[in-house]
């Protein structure tokens, strides 16, 4: 595990889908140069979710996120969603009663999706529901309610739901605003992360420390039947797209940065590498005890008495008085 490889990848705009009945406010924040340079976003209205496109393109997973804003689709896509004021369609996902007004009182700001974002100065004008997510469920944002932004797993993708509307109808059917987020720096910070984040920047799920024989898997965008993957030493395998439009290649044996192409012959479109990377056998720090198949060695504490060598300093003293010598020499021989 002395040497290590890694596969560079050109980064790739994340494909979305944006379903909203109208929200100029996250419409805008998704509309930026900063937006534009990672994603290709297209833009519907909630009739969209039945019309057969759309289930065409979910399911070839067209999409790497979508964010229902003010709706939600009969099913759960194959791609990451963005949830505003409503509950994902399956089981797992609730919510509490509405509150008015709550306050928030905490942000994970470890969490990717959070970073550099501070939410002090927001105020939810109307009402929010605290949700609670299925297992594996992390709280972005937490209030005095309960959590009031949640993420959990699903199936290889992420699902991101927020317990209050941005924009939507009142009593009148008016459409007011929900929250002063929209004017404050954190908004379109979110929006980028989370264009980063559950966009997905990479389309390989293949970290550096990939183990040999370790099963990956590829998606990919375009929706290709099939990718062919060659390994360093030069052979190709034919993958197959799955259902769940996901590439699962298992062949990973030969150490190195592996090659990903839409077809025999095409251009290389992504790369993956492959290392023996051992977490334990790089771990130099001394431990206590070790801990066997068959017994436990422990650790012999105190002082040890080690052999030091004396031939140096015969060297060096011998050094100086040769030094010595050719020194008186010289002098004799210019007197």
């Amino acid at each position: 595990d002395n040497i290590g490889y890694v596969g560079i990848n050109p980064p790739h705009k994340t494909k979305v889908l944006f379903v909203s009945p109208g929200n100029d406010a996250l419409r805008l924040a998704l509309s930026t140069e900063d937006a534009a340079r990672l994603s290709e976003i297209d833009t519907a209205g909630p009739r969209h979710l039945q019309s057969k496109e759309y289930r065409q393109a979910v399911a070839e997973g067209k999409y790497e996120l979508i964010i229902y804003d003010q709706c939600f689709p009969e099913e759960l896509p194959k791609a990451n969603t963005f949830f505003v004021g409503r509950l994902p369609p399956t089981d797992g996902w609730s919510a509490d009663e509405a509150q008015q007004a709550p306050q928030i009182l905490d942000v994970d700001v470890a969490h990717p999706l959070m970073k550099y974002l501070d939410f002090g100065d927001v105020q939810i004008i109307t009402s929010a529901q605290a949700i609670r997510g299925p297992s594996g469920q992390h709280v972005l944002i937490d209030a005095d309610i309960g959590p009031l932004c949640v993420i959990a797993p699903r199936d290889g993708f992420e699902d991101v739901v927020l317990g209050f509307e941005i924009v939507g109808d009142d009593e009148e059917g008016n459409v007011v605003g929900k929250t002063d987020w929209p004017f404050r720096v954190s908004f379109p910070l979110f929006v980028r992360n989370l264009l980063e984040y559950t966009g997905g920047m990479a389309a390989v799920d293949a970290p550096i420390g990939v183990q040999p024989g370790q099963a990956l898997m590829l998606r990919r965008s375009d929706g290709a039947p099939s990718v062919v993957i060659s390994s360093p030493g030069g052979n190709s395998t034919n993958v197959q797209r799955s259902p769940d439009g996901i590439y699962m290649y298992n062949q990973t044996d030969e150490l190195g940065v592996y090659a990903v192409r839409k077809g025999q012959g095409a251009a290389i479109d992504e790369r993956f590498a492959v290392n023996l990377f051992d977490p334990v056998e790089s771990d130099l720090r001394p431990r206590p005890m070790i801990e066997t198949a068959w017994n436990q060695v422990e650790a012999k504490q105190g002082w040890e008495t080690t052999r030091r060598e004396g031939w140096k300093w015969i060297l060096l003293a011998a050094v100086v008085v040769l030094s010595f010598e050719w020194y008186i020499y010289n002098r004799r021989v210019f007197i």
